[in-house]
């Protein structure tokens, strides 16, 4: 018996397959504040007392947004599971809500 295969895009109507997926202002800029993510420009809030509590506030740069991608979380994964050999087989998430969405 042949198998007969479903072309999603012959259920969807064509003003919903010409829309353009929503591209957040991170996707394109690395550097920078964002101000239309509401990051404040002026650094953190925080006002360390000490300087040495001060410099490590600064670096951790409390007033900025991480990045949605989460590399450096990834590439942290990859060091921690030498069985994971790519960037690509790391997914990550908010919450098992948001994974169980987005699967």
């Amino acid at each position: 018996m042949p198998v007969s295969s479903f072309d999603i895009k012959r259920v969807i109507r064509p003003n919903i397959l010409r829309l353009e997926p929503y591209r957040c202002a991170r996707d394109d800029f690395s550097s920078g504040v964002l101000l239309d993510a509401n990051e404040n420009s002026y650094g953190p809030a925080y006002q360390a007392k000490a300087a040495c509590v001060e410099q490590q506030v600064d670096r951790l740069q409390l007033h900025r947004y991480p990045d949605p991608q989460g590399l450096s979380v990834k590439q942290r994964v990859l060091q921690l599971r030498p069985g994971v050999d790519s960037i690509g087989n790391v997914f990550l998430g908010v919450g098992s809500d948001e994974i169980i969405d987005l699967v």
